[in-house]
Order: structure tokens, then C-alpha cells, then sequence
């Protein structure tokens, strides 16, 4: 499964530098991001063609 990283997270990342692994995996524990949000949205999404607000904005519940 991916790892999402904080904002804040990201130059400590991303810096060819940080080399010492026990540093990186301090980044990683204390930036990942935890609470993620899943919802269904429109089939919309699976069209190429499509690129609007609406391919993002959950489904309303029938």
C-alpha cells in the first residue's frame, strides 16, 4: 500500500542528503498521513473525456 506523506514532510523527503535510514523511517512515522476519507463517486471517473468537479464530489446517498 502507498504511503502518504504530510506537506510538511515533503523537502525531508525528497532531500538526496538524508541518507541515514533510522532518519527516513523517523520521517515516514511521524508524517504519514492517517486519516483518509474513502466515499462512492460518479462512474464518471473511469472516462478519460471527464475532468470536472464532479468526478470528485461523493455520490449522494438514494
Amino acid at each position: 500500500m502507498p504511503l502518504i506523506l504530510k506537506p510538511e514532510a515533503y523537502r525531508e523527503w525528497l532531500d538526496p542528503e538524508n541518507k541515514e535510514s533510522a532518519y527516513i523511517e523517523e520521517v515516514l512515522i511521524a508524517s504519514h498521513v492517517q486519516d483518509l476519507m474513502r466515499y462512492p463517486v460518479s462512474k464518471r471517473v473511469n472516462q478519460v473525456g471527464n475532468n470536472g468537479k464532479e468526478c470528485i464530489e461523493p455520490l449522494q446517498e438514494k
